[in-house]
């Protein structure tokens, strides 16, 4: 798993807001650095770092938002969809991981339930997958991220 980008300029000294911008966008910075990689439907591991850093940037709207007005309040709103989206894909590749580690049935009827099964969720990892790309070309086309920015930053 990723690490989080390190928070510079963060001082006791500063007042709350300028602190929480500084989060904001360093937290920002990681989901920007691990969507194009995400773009990857292969790569799941990118994937999986891109839900964490979206997960880092929902903590810092729901623990600073109130610092940073309103506006947080919406953008939290999209980080957790598309965290959530994420989780669905992530959860499948576990899944996965999971069924394949283990020894396949014999052949026969149990076999075929078994490559049903790993069938059923390759098709829906794919599924969920194809929606967390629409989710983020629908934040790409609206400017959510440079949004953010303006609006927080």
């Amino acid at each position: 798993m990723a690490k989080g980008s390190p928070i510079r300029g963060i001082a006791p000294s500063e007042a709350l807001d300028e602190n929480a911008r500084r989060v904001i966008v360093a937290r920002l910075s990681d989901v920007l650095e691990w969507i194009p990689r995400a773009r990857d439907e292969a790569d799941g591991a990118s994937l999986h770092n891109l839900r964490i850093a979206v997960k880092r940037l929902r903590y810092a709207l729901e623990f600073l938002g109130p610092a940073l007005g309103e506006a947080a309040v919406a953008y939290l709103g999209q980080a957790t969809a598309l965290q959530e989206a994420l989780g669905m894909v992530t959860d499948c590749d576990a899944f996965m991981r999971h069924l394949v580690s283990h020894e396949p049935p014999e052949p026969g009827l149990a076999h075929e339930g078994w490559e049903g099964l790993i069938e059923r969720l390759r098709r829906r990892r794919r599924e969920q997958w194809l929606a967390c790309m629409r989710l983020l070309d629908d934040y790409e086309e609206k400017a959510v991220w440079a949004r953010v920015l303006r609006d927080l930053c």
